[in-house]
């Protein structure tokens, strides 16, 4: 049995090497798909917002903010500033979109802090503009958190009957120690990190059309007749099934293994731990093989094969993020991509990329192991009517 499953293995992965089909779906498709998608959605990490001002106070405080926080050499090229004369002005700006999001600096902002009162700025954001409008609120709070150090400064001093002027207690505690650091990140690693996510996600995407030419061969070979010549050999029909497996099975870890190294090589992704991503990959062409060996079961003609195949496997695909990063989705369809082998191996994949062990991994290899176990068991319990001459 073992020798009859080895020829039939090595012949289909003969005729697999010789169909250019075969080769596009298994090695080129993969990797042009997953080169367009990094540099296409890789981009360069810039942002920058107009933010309006509306001072009310005209006190060191409201100076402070304007010129040492909004104006810190930090966000030049980030934030371009406007000022405007009231809060009604600074609304219709944001309505017209000529300004993101935008502070109202209150009368008697400075006077309040100065006096140990609680003080706060007003942000006015667009809900166009969530990102402006989260970096308007950060400002803002880091901002009245010096206030507070402010009020304690000037409480210590009053309580020490040390002599301190306002303005200059001021200068040193809100203007002078920054109220937000910002980092900068080459913009290089954007391209590494979609290469390192959208890797793995096309090799996982096509491995399912990289296995599914096994089942799909069965049938096709039973419509053309070759399948009795294999019958009609001493050959069992377990070994005719094992041989299909072989072969379609060592195809699809030559593709994932080839993804892995051009990634890593032409646009140096990052998969990370090498047994990691071997025992993630084999969970992986299991899963994928046993889906697909199941809707052949099911399929009457090889062509129904591929086109279910094609509806479950995109199926998958959306839900399970594929085309984008499940942490980016929405809430439910976050909680759907664990419905799919897919959405689990990705995110092996990524913990994986992102620094984890292979024992790290144990729990998405384990559920993509439990679609492998489940379609396998139902595809061999009809496996007979599949290889029925």
């Amino acid at each position: 049995m073992l020798a009859g499953a080895l020829t039939i293995a090595a012949r289909d992965l003969r005729a697999r090497l010789r169909d250019r089909s075969a080769l596009v779906v298994a090695f080129v498709a993969p990797l042009g798909l997953a080169t367009i998608l990094s540099f296409a959605l890789s981009g360069p990490a810039e942002f920058s917002t107009v933010l309006g001002l509306v001072d009310d106070d005209g006190g060191p405080a409201a100076r402070a903010f304007a010129d040492e926080v909004l104006g810190a050499p930090a966000l030049e090229g980030t934030i371009e500033l406007r000022r405007l004369d009231d809060e009604a002005a600074l609304r219709a700006a944001i309505d017209a979109e000529e300004v993101r999001a935008g502070f109202v600096v209150p009368a008697q902002f400075s006077a309040r802090v100065g006096r140990g009162e609680a003080a706060a700025l007003t942000v006015l954001r667009s809900p166009a503009a969530e990102l402006s409008g989260d970096l308007a609120e950060a400002l803002a709070q880091a901002f009245v958190g010096r206030a507070v150090v402010l009020r304690r400064t000037l409480s210590v001093l009053e309580a020490a009957g040390a002599a301190a002027d306002f303005d200059d207690v001021a200068g040193q505690v809100l203007a002078r120690q920054p109220a937000l650091r910002l980092g900068t990140v080459d913009v290089d690693t954007a391209t590494l990190a979609a290469a390192s996510y959208f890797g793995p996600s096309m090799a996982v995407f096509f491995v399912f059309f990289v296995v599914s030419l096994g089942p799909s061969s069965i049938l096709r070979e039973r419509r053309q007749a070759t399948l009795a010549r294999l019958h009609a050999a001493p050959i069992p029909t377990g070994a005719i099934l094992a041989g299909k497996a072989l072969g379609v099975f060592v195809l699809a870890l030559a593709s994932m293994g080839v993804m892995w190294a051009v990634t890593s090589l032409a646009l140096g992704a990052t998969w990370g731990d090498p047994v990691g991503v071997v025992v993630v990959s084999v969970a992986v062409v299991l899963a994928a093989a046993g889906i697909t060996a199941l809707i052949a079961t099911l399929a009457r003609t090889d062509d129904q094969v591929d086109g279910w195949t094609s509806i479950v496997v995109f199926t998958f695909a959306l839900l399970g993020g594929n085309f984008a990063p499940a942490g980016g989705l929405p809430g439910p369809l976050q909680t759907l991509a664990l419905a799919t082998p897919n959405g689990w191996a990705l995110r092996g994949y990524t913990d994986l990329a992102a620094g984890a062990g292979a024992g790290e991994v144990l729990v998405p290899v384990l559920a993509v192991l439990a679609f492998a176990a489940v379609t396998i068991t139902l595809a061999g319990l009809r496996a007979q009517r599949l290889v029925a001459p």
